[in-house]
């Protein structure tokens, strides 16, 4: 207990919001997050350009800024003593979380899977294990709130700007409402947009969540305005109506949260304004559309009936193959066009995406990752009133729990920002339990309580 309680992080959090205490090595550690999600940004552009040269380009940077930033958030951990700062159970967890990803990789290669496949799989799954670990520095999830804030505007303007604009890749593998001849005005699935809005506008969650708690940063009515360009986007432009019954958990979620009338006040304020916008799009021509499919929801969107049999196709192609996976960049057959020659069929994971760990690492890696998520099962009455990422991480760690219920897993550099938001606050359920030393949402910031 001496060694935690010398530990230089708590003295600079005990006397000081977040944001300060900046040492070299975070400010290092700070440029390669800063790196690593630009280029992850970028190459939703280098990936839709039909220039070879910026496909390359992107295949060369994205392993390049994950060297640059494991390497920096590596010297961090270790210069700063975060490891101090885990409980031994945590830290073991994140060891054999770490063991097993290697051998996952040499039994990838043993097979011969596709080597961009296993990079792109390799590459994230191993962030996740340094994103477990700075997790408990405060400092550096201030940081990356504030750059994620960043990535989520850029991304919501470049998806309003590129909804009309058809991607290369959808001439090259049409889609199969194309194929059925229903056409895609009503999502833009075939446009550059649809490349930007699930990985980047998934983080307007979260960071709503943390502007509606944290009023001391000047990026608050930004993060609290992400929950209005969510809707923007994945409602009103792409008509999905999971993304909707996500927003309103969270909205409901800070309502019942303690704070002030008056923050209470901003979110029915913003409930309103939503509304409004939501009424009259309504009766656009696109809200026609989402009208339409609405009604047509028990024909052609039960996510059960649809999901469940591609799950038990999966586990019959697989055999006796789950329970220890096909390695780093494991793929298996999975039906979902009739020509023989569609790279479709090949797939990488199913739609409930829990179930895809098995396919890279079977039951192990599976349960490893389950004991990430279930850590954070027990309420810490103290750390809830105290410690900021905390009470972050108790809202976003069963949204994004369900999320790979009922969404496939992608594991590529377009994802890196909010699956690594997400391992960064689950580090929260590691960290030791010893406040920062302000009650969450004060606006005199570094006042000492208690």
């Amino acid at each position: 207990m001496s060694a935690i309680g010398s530990h230089p992080l708590i003295s600079t959090t005990l006397d000081a919001s977040p944001a300060n205490g900046v040492t070299k090595s975070s400010k290092k550690v700070y440029v390669g997050l800063l790196f690593y999600v630009i280029v992850s940004l970028c190459e939703v552009l280098w990936r839709m350009s039909p220039n070879p040269l910026f496909q390359k380009a992107g295949y060369l940077l994205y392993p390049i800024s994950f060297i640059g930033f494991f390497s920096l958030g590596l010297f961090h951990i270790i210069r700063e003593k975060l490891y101090l700062l885990c409980t031994k159970g945590h830290l073991a967890r994140v060891l054999i979380y770490v063991f097993l990803l290697t051998m996952l990789f040499l039994y990838g290669l043993v097979r011969g899977n596709p080597i961009t496949l296993i990079i792109h799989e390799l590459i994230l799954l191993y962030s996740f294990a340094i994103f477990l670990i700075l997790g408990v520095d405060d400092r550096v999830c201030h940081f990356m709130m504030k750059l994620l804030t960043a990535a989520f505007w850029a991304a919501f303007t470049l998806s309003l700007l590129t909804f009309n604009i058809r991607a290369p890749s959808a001439d090259l593998i049409p889609s199969e409402s194309e194929e059925k001849g229903y056409g895609l005005y009503d999502r833009h699935a075939s446009s550059i947009a649809y490349a930007f809005f699930r990985p980047f506008l998934d983080l307007g969650l979260p960071l709503f969540i943390h502007g509606w708690l944290e009023r001391t940063n000047r990026w608050h009515y930004l993060q609290i305005g992400s929950i209005a360009g969510y809707l923007i986007i994945n409602v009103a432009l792409y008509k999905f109506r999971g993304p909707l019954v996500f927003s309103a958990l969270v909205a409901m979620a800070a309502l019942v949260m303690p704070s002030s009338i008056t923050r209470k006040m901003k979110l029915l304020c913003l409930i309103v304004i939503v509304i409004m916008f939501a009424s009259s799009w309504i009766y656009s021509k696109g809200g026609a559309v989402f009208k339409s499919r609405v009604k047509q929801f028990d024909e052609s969107n039960k996510v059960v009936g649809y999901r469940l049999p591609e799950s038990v196709y999966y586990f019959k192609q697989m055999g006796n193959e789950w329970l220890l996976g096909r390695g780093l960049g494991g793929t298996f057959y999975g039906r979902v066009s009739f020509k023989a020659n569609d790279r479709r069929n090949i797939r990488e994971g199913v739609h409930i995406g829990w179930i895809s760990f098995t396919l890279m690492g079977g039951l192990p890696l599976l349960f490893i990752m389950l004991t990430f998520f279930a850590a954070g099962i027990r309420k810490n009455k103290e750390r809830m009133r105290r410690e900021p990422y905390y009470i972050i991480a108790r809202f976003w760690r069963p949204i994004f729990f369900l999320n790979w219920i009922v969404n496939p897993i992608s594991l590529g550099a377009l994802y890196l920002p909010v699956y690594g938001l997400t391992f960064l606050l689950l580090a929260q359920f590691g960290k030791r339990p010893v406040s920062n030393g302000r009650v969450f949402g004060d606006t005199q910031g570094g006042v000492r309580v208690g």
